[in-house]
């Protein structure tokens, strides 16, 4: 008797299950997915992986604030979009590594008149 058992999704197919989601949540319902999913595959050709491509998109979106238009752009923003990321592991490891002293200061609030116009 024949098995049913599903095949486990490799970490291959996870990414790019995120990335489509990504996609799809960016760009509506209006998607050309055959010749979007044509377009990624020659990107994986060129050394892309699924989660650069979807970091690229996010970094437009979201550090660019540009507004998504399709995938296009994704060979033009990879680049930059890794050494952001690259920047971004940097300062997260030396706050990880920074030492803090003991010494604790402390800070009093000082009152000031709420009426005062400051901006004038």
């Amino acid at each position: 008797m024949p098995t049913n058992k599903k095949k486990r999704p490799t970490k291959e197919d996870i990414e790019r299950k995120k990335l489509t989601d990504y996609i799809q949540h960016l760009g509506g319902e209006n998607i050309d997915w055959v010749y979007t999913m044509s377009r990624v595959k020659q990107f994986t050709k060129q050394g892309m992986t699924y989660a650069g491509m979807r970091y690229a998109l996010w970094y437009q979106v979201n550090i660019q604030q540009t507004s998504y238009s399709g995938i296009e752009f994704i060979p033009y923003l990879y680049d930059k979009a890794k050494r952001y990321w690259a920047d971004m592991q940097r300062v997260k490891q030396s706050i990880a590594n920074a030492t803090f002293g003991k010494s604790c200061i402390t800070i009093e609030k000082q009152e000031h008149d709420e009426k005062e116009d400051i901006f004038i």
